[in-house]
């Protein structure tokens, strides 16, 4: 009964006004910008309960941010019919909740990536794994492409191009990498694709050395 009795009070202090007023613009908003930002950048998924510092900050800059177009937005809403006020609530609601605080998240990534790029702070992507990869999905588009040569522990060669459906994996979990198409090598260097070839998947363990070549005059065949 002490259990049930506790989380009664707890539910019940939870849906005072003031708490769902708390929930509402901050820690809610702050919650959303935090995924986004997270779904980002590889590292371990923490627990709100871990992150509710960053929650909280989220959530300020979120009010602040939006207290610059939501506030003039009340006072639109204010003149309108109450046939269309709900409608207009809704979408408010939405765009304050979900859709700004996503924009803010992913926006802040941008920032610190291209602050990184010129160094003028640390990147927040923590793994060289990561970061090329990462670098190769926001630059490299058809009719360009990227091929790795990699040396394996035992010194043999394997080579592949990263093309569809090619995909690597992102901290914490182990390195690894699918590569889209296998190519032959032509002392140590790629010559040309697989007829048939549908992928290679490679484990980081097993590799020494991984050379990557960006291809700008020819394009992978179709699949």
């Amino acid at each position: 009964m002490t259990d049930a009795n506790e989380l009664v009070k707890g539910l019940s202090e939870f849906t005072k006004p003031e708490s769902l007023a708390l929930f509402l613009l901050l820690i809610l908003p702050g919650f959303v910008t935090l995924r986004v930002y997270e779904s980002f950048v590889p590292g371990e998924r923490r627990k709100a309960g871990e992150a509710l510092i960053d929650i909280i900050a989220y959530g300020v800059a979120n009010a602040v941010l939006q207290a610059i177009v939501v506030v003039p937005l009340l006072f639109w809403m204010a003149q309108l019919p109450l046939s269309s006020l709900a409608a207009a609530i809704v979408v408010l609601a939405l765009f304050s909740l979900g859709i700004v605080p996503a924009a803010i998240g992913y926006g802040w990534y941008r920032f610190q990536v291209y602050a990184a790029d010129r160094g003028w702070v640390s990147s927040p992507i923590r793994k060289p794994w990561d970061y090329i990869f990462a670098r190769i999905k926001r630059e490299i588009a058809p009719p360009e492409f990227i091929i790795l040569v990699l040396t394996m522990s035992d010194g043999t060669k394997v080579c592949g191009a990263y093309v569809e459906p090619g995909f690597s994996s992102s901290y914490p979990a182990d390195e690894q990498v699918l590569l889209g198409q296998i190519w032959r090598l032509d002392n140590g260097q790629p010559k040309d694709v697989v007829e048939g070839s549908y992928g290679m998947l490679v484990d980081k363990k097993d590799v020494a050395v991984v050379e990557f070549f960006r291809v700008r005059d020819e394009v992978p065949p179709e699949e």
